[in-house]
């Protein structure tokens, strides 16, 4: 049962592991809407201690209003 939840978990985020082991701050930004309705977006990460960097261009890009739909 564990097993089975662990792999389902896992389906929905397969590239986080990397960056919880090796304590680097990382974030997804969205980017777009596709033709379905739904975001799609990218991740970003920084150097290990700077998540300044993610806030930044976190909030630009907010700031931007990449994700306002028409």
């Amino acid at each position: 049962m564990l097993n089975e939840t662990a792999k389902k978990v896992y389906g929905f985020i397969p590239y986080t592991p990397l960056f919880n082991v090796t304590g680097q701050p990382a974030m997804s930004v969205p980017l777009h809407w596709n033709a379905a309705g739904l975001p799609i977006g990218t991740q970003l990460v920084s150097r290990f201690g700077d998540e300044a960097t993610l806030f930044r261009v976190g909030g630009a890009h907010a700031a931007a209003g990449v994700m306002r739909r028409g």
